[in-house]
């Protein structure tokens, strides 16, 4: 995806994205989310999904919490699921609370108790995902798998 291989441009390119509030970014953090070999600039990607209330990426960020190599980005995915309150991931986090990682499991965990939160609070419904969005976190989950390199 990248030519230039300085990984603290790419984090500052992607910070400054998501402090200048560009609205049309959020396809391009969906596609830092699903290629860009650095841990942390996915991580990045994903808290910028949800800074931008990009309820289309929430198949992206389910996929991303169970399926990515980095802990980190599992973790910042989850989270991301919570500020965007996405009940429908709710089955997801739950599975994703018995994470190999400690870190994420927990984060799992929190996730869930905020979306449930969040709902109490709104008095809205929990939410499924219907056919169309389980394909594309499945989808989403294949290009998640595909071994990276420097990862």
């Amino acid at each position: 995806m990248y030519a230039h291989g300085d990984e603290l441009l790419r984090y500052r390119v992607v910070a400054g994205v998501i402090a200048g509030r560009v609205t049309a970014c959020g396809r391009f953090l969906e596609q830092i989310l699903r290629e860009e070999p650095s841990a942390l600039i996915r991580h990045e990607a994903a808290f910028g999904l949800a800074s931008f209330s990009r309820r289309k990426s929430i198949p992206l960020l389910i996929a991303s919490t169970r399926n990515d190599p980095s802990d980190l980005v599992r973790h910042e995915s989850a989270i991301a699921l919570s500020m965007l309150a996405a009940s429908e991931a709710i089955p997801y986090l739950e599975a994703g609370a018995r994470d190999r990682s400690q870190i994420v499991a927990l984060s799992c965990r929190l996730a869930i108790s905020v979306i449930r939160y969040k709902l109490r609070k709104s008095g809205a419904p929990i939410r499924k995902l219907g056919p169309e969005a389980r394909a594309k976190v499945r989808a989403f989950a294949r290009e998640l798998l595909i071994p990276r390199s420097n990862a």
